[in-house]
């Protein structure tokens, strides 16, 4: 009876360890399968193979470029990217050719070789490792020792560690590393990282009212909360029916993240500038990312399958009717304010917050005032599309600065005031906001309703001899400005004083100012 019960265990312990050898397979599967049907620009790759230096560098490339931000080497990365796909793809008229499999090695091997690194050690820990693990599992089977090697060096520097989205990005790499090695207890243990992340904290990450802070009191739900909502969602697909996927409360949470977080601070395809930190400098920067995450859970059993592909048909279809209703990001400061035909928020700190990140790499070096009652306001989307590098940051939509000649002391800063709040029964709100700055003192409230909302402004002061603006709004012109006072006129461009009361229309929007100071 013995002998039978120790083949009994032997031959279930072997059924185990082949199903986990198994799930590192179906992993690798599903990381390939999308790299092995990508469409290729066969002349763009011809292109890359004629231009390329016999060691397989790129003469267009400054390889001495330590540029912290927008590093140049990343196009050397790029390239290679573009080179490998071609060769690996089932899609691809080039697959597998001679020539094509020699730029490849030579392309990595320069990288490899010459192991390029960036003073910002992002690029080192992260960047690189991210764009080098997927490749490295692409061409497994044809990587020398020497390459493989170098190559598992270089993606040991993403530790697991860090929190948010830097967690996610070296836990990513860390499950691709785990593959390469058939380490099952690395994939393991990357796997339970990133679950562990999925949580509702007061710390950085998902935050009580579904918005997303990093770097500390920061709100950030565009720039790194989208990489977080894509590649989290990604990976929960990614482990979806294997020894690695994630518990239904985890899914649950991630879900909520984004239905109930995210999706609230868009319209159409426009991310609200004031939840992109420091990233609001990027141009191009969009709500596309939440197509992919809404695409990714509906992979997955969610219960909210109908939610997640209107959310996919408002970013895919701008002029599907946004949603309806207004909500309070407590943990954040901010309100957000939707109806069918146009969008509004509010963006708000206190003693609870900062008003942005630190300029890191030379970015948002202006942001100042982005969080002192900016008042974004979207009916086409495109108001304030890449404007950036044209505004005149002290004057941002719904903020009230002193106008000094530039703008003063440190970007990142937290606010003096715990009165700041919001009310909101989900179709109408109110926020609250005693702002002070510096020697500014002002209160200010906005009343959101249907087809208006009203803004307020009182006791404001300082003891500074320069002006102090409110600005209602500052966005691309688009058709004519007119003014009814006694008659409607339409202004010649330039700067006018306006005696009030008085109303302004420009691109479907009026705004009402019932007595202006003289």
């Amino acid at each position: 009876m013995r002998i039978w019960i120790l083949i009994v265990i032997v031959i279930l312990l072997g059924g185990a360890v082949g199903a986990q050898a198994d799930d590192l397979q179906v992993l690798k599967s599903r990381i390939l399968d999308p790299l092995q049907n990508a469409r290729v620009d066969t002349d763009q790759v011809q292109r890359l193979i004629t231009a390329q230096q016999p060691e397989g560098s790129w003469p267009s490339i400054d390889y001495s470029d330590s540029t912290r931000s927008g590093w140049k080497l990343n196009q050397h990365l790029y390239n290679l990217t573009k080179l490998t796909l071609a060769y690996r793809s089932d899609r691809s008229p080039l697959q597998g050719q001679p020539e094509l499999r020699r730029a490849v090695h030579a392309a990595l091997n320069d990288w490899l070789q010459h192991d390029y690194q960036n003073p910002n050690w992002w690029h080192n820990v992260i960047g690189v490792p991210r764009s080098l693990s997927s490749l490295f599992l692409l061409l497994q089977s044809e990587l020398d020792s020497v390459q493989l090697s170098k190559g598992i060096e270089i993606l040991k520097r993403a530790e697991l560690g860090m929190t948010g989205q830097n967690l996610v990005w070296v836990a990513g790499v860390t499950i691709n590393r785990g593959i390469l090695q058939n380490d099952l207890a690395l994939v393991d243990s990357a796997f339970a990282r990133i679950e562990s992340e999925i949580r509702i904290t007061t710390a950085e990450g998902i935050q009580p009212d579904f918005s997303f802070h990093q770097h500390g009191n920061c709100l950030y739900n565009h720039g790194y909360g989208s990489g977080f909502a894509v590649d989290v969602s990604r990976l929960a697909a990614l482990a979806a029916g294997t020894r690695f996927e994630f518990s239904a409360e985890k899914i649950n949470i991630l879900t909520r993240y984004i239905l109930d977080g995210s999706a609230w601070m868009i319209y159409g395809r426009t991310a609200d500038y004031g939840a992109l930190g420091r990233e609001i400098t990027r141009p191009g920067e969009n709500a596309g990312y939440l197509r992919n995450a809404a695409e990714n859970l509906l992979q997955l059993d969610t219960g909210r399958e109908e939610e997640l592909q209107r959310l996919i048909n408002r970013i895919t279809y701008p002029d599907t009717a946004n949603i309806f209703g207004n909500k309070h990001f407590w943990r954040s400061d901010f309100m957000t304010h939707h109806r069918p035909d146009y969008y509004a928020s509010v963006r708000m700190y206190s003693t609870r917050m900062d008003n942005t990140d630190n300029p890191y790499n030379s970015e948002g070096l202006k942001s100042h005032h982005i969080a002192d009652g900016c008042n974004f306001r979207f009916v086409s989307g495109n108001e304030y599309k890449n404007i950036f590098p044209l505004w005149d940051w002290r004057r941002i939509p719904g903020t009230t600065v002193i106008q000094f000649d530039s703008l003063q002391g440190n970007v990142r800063r937290s606010g003096r005031s715990d009165f700041v709040g919001g009310v909101s029964d989900g179709t109408y709100g109110l926020a609250a906001f005693d702002f002070k700055y510096d020697s500014l003192a002002a209160r200010k409230s906005w009343f959101f309703f249907d087809r208006q909302y009203v803004c307020l402004g009182a006791g404001i002061s300082s003891n500074t001899n320069e002006p102090v603006y409110t600005t209602v709004d500052q966005c691309y012109l688009n058709g004519e400005v007119s003014i009814s006072k006694e008659s409607v006129q339409t202004p010649s461009r330039g700067e006018h004083r306006i005696k009030g009361p008085v109303m302004i229309r420009h691109a479907s929007a009026e705004y009402i100012f019932p007595s202006i100071a003289n």
